[in-house]
């Protein structure tokens, strides 16, 4: 958090580029797991067969606990050329980890690795609903409003 110049500390601004490195943090710790526990993707028992250790499936595929490689690719490309895009593409990351097994407790899978899955549910949410439209922070000044401690001693 940063502080302010009167030493208060204010709201982080939550950016799509900070939600973008967040969901590329989890989804490569996600992959990770998924690789050492051998957890495979296979949203809606779709592709149950394939073999997580091979990389063209992580690349192509992904597990169920990260997106497919090359969909972050795209993502990281999006947010340069097109940010709208990127809503509908965090949109189909959530979707898409919601309909995994592992989440749901059908398929093995450590419970640090479900708690992976929530988080990329959560980014990918947040990615959806467009972050760089956050409310705008009232000033001070504004008369009743704001949360200082000026404010709160009314």
């Amino acid at each position: 958090m940063r502080l302010a110049a009167d030493g208060h500390t204010g709201r982080v601004e939550i950016t799509t580029k900070r939600l973008l490195i967040a969901l590329l943090a989890v989804d490569a710790a996600g992959g990770a797991v998924a690789l050492k526990h051998r957890v495979a993707g296979e949203p809606f028992g779709i592709g149950g067969s394939l073999d997580v250790r091979n990389p063209a499936v992580v690349v192509l595929w992904g597990t169920a606990l990260s997106a497919p490689v090359t969909s972050l690719g795209l993502a990281t490309a999006l947010y340069r050329h097109r940010p709208n895009a990127l809503r509908v593409l965090g949109a189909m990351f959530a979707l898409g980890a919601l309909s995994e097994p592992a989440l749901w407790g059908r398929r093995p899978c450590p419970w640090f690795g479900r708690m992976l899955i929530m988080a990329h549910v959560f980014i990918a949410s947040a990615l959806a609903i467009e972050p760089g439209r956050a409310p705008a922070v009232l000033s001070p000044e504004t008369p009743g409003r704001g949360d200082t401690r000026s404010d709160l001693a009314r």
